[in-house]
């Protein structure tokens, strides 16, 4: 759920913390690889609201990312072409944001990307941006959708 409702990576969980009602916080794992490490804010949205019930954190951030491949694995059956994978999640919410109308250069910084195709916006415009947390929760609340 968490992969599902925040878009992380599953080699992320294990740096989640829940700052407050509103907001959780990652490390981007591709800066793992050696490189600075960079802290994400993601909010939580219209939509993972409703679920937050049902999460225990503590247990996600736990959670061993070959245990979530293997339960996928188990619960949908492959297709033709390939396995499915945890990263479909992730998927998933980008394109949910995106699909509710939220600012295409607020999806990046919430998924920790730093380029995006569809985005025409330039990383020296996203160096001079520093959008506030009331229009990112403003935002985030426009990801309020039906499964």
């Amino acid at each position: 759920m968490v992969l599902y409702l925040f878009g992380l990576r599953t080699s992320e969980l294990k740096t989640l913390e829940v700052l407050d009602d509103n907001w959780i916080e990652v490390t981007t794992s591709k800066e793992l690889l050696g490189k600075n490490e960079v802290r994400r804010k993601i909010p939580v949205t219209a939509f993972a609201r409703r679920y937050l019930k049902y999460i225990d954190f503590e247990t996600a951030k736990h959670t061993i990312p070959k245990t979530i491949t293997s339960a996928i694995a188990r619960i949908f059956p492959k297709d033709k072409v390939k396995p499915h994978h945890p990263h479909e999640l992730r998927y998933t919410f980008i394109t949910r944001c995106k699909e509710c109308g939220v600012n295409p250069e607020l999806v990046m910084l919430w998924d920790g990307h730093e380029e995006d195709k569809d985005v025409k916006s330039s990383k020296v415009d996203r160096g001079y941006t520093d959008y506030s947390e009331e229009y990112q929760l403003q935002q985030a609340q426009l990801v309020d959708y039906k499964i």
